[in-house]
């Protein structure tokens, strides 16, 4: 097989695949973009396909290798070679076209740095459009959902929710009544225990009046 005929193969490989690796310069992989739900715009935006270039040097995926010798008949140590010579001609005419169209695909180009880079060709074709939707909310919408190995519903999931929190702000309350029992208990049954204790006397030691003695004599 001549180098001519190798960028077809390559490229019916990278159409069947998905991906294809060409010595020398790198390896093409196309990606596929999910679809895109634009909520403001209320619409969902079909999918898409990008090709990433990796600019790195391994050897010939062992997929690759057999593919194309399912249409040369070549050994393997041949179809190597040819696929090395073939990107290193590519490289070649690289350096001093600057450009390189490969299949209607896209192109291999230099950037500033001297780098190879890859430009995807981009497809005006609309194979899928924007699927249009609108925006319905709804009250309540009541329907079973399991949780767990239950069946439930939604209305009891919510209402098992709402009632979470109030559980939680009557055991707070009820703790806190709790210690604040405690504590007045505490200071009660300590100030009993000493003694002196009456539930009518305000104060811990009543002050009793006396008669004060006299420690100087007046004189008439």
């Amino acid at each position: 097989m001549s180098l001519i005929q190798l960028p077809q193969v390559l490229y019916r490989y990278f159409s069947l695949n998905g991906n294809v690796h060409i010595p020398g310069l790198g390896h093409l992989n196309l990606c596929r973009i999910p679809a895109i739900n634009d909520f403001i715009g209320k619409k969902i935006l079909p999918f898409s396909y990008v090709i990433r270039f990796d600019r790195w040097e391994d050897s010939i995926p062992a997929e690759q290798i057999a593919y194309i010798q399912k249409y040369t008949g070549l050994e393997k140590s041949q179809l190597e070679d040819q696929l090395r010579n073939l990107g290193e001609e590519m490289k070649l005419r690289l350096h001093q076209e600057g450009k390189i169209d490969w299949q209607g695909v896209g192109s291999f180009m230099l950037n500033e740095n001297g780098e190879i880079v890859f430009h995807q060709k981009m497809n005006n074709t609309a194979t899928h459009s924007d699927v249009r939707y609108k925006h319905i909310i709804r009250e309540k919408v009541d329907h079973p959902v399991v949780v767990g190995e239950q069946e439930t519903t939604l209305a009891e999931m919510e209402d098992y929710f709402e009632e979470k929190p109030k559980q939680r702000f009557f055991s707070g309350w009820r703790l806190g009544a709790a210690i604040l029992l405690i504590l007045i208990v505490s200071a009660l049954s300590f100030r009993f225990f000493i003694g002196n204790f009456n539930l009518f006397e305000p104060m811990y030691s009543p002050i009793n009046p006396i008669d004060p003695v006299s420690t100087h004599l007046i004189l008439k």
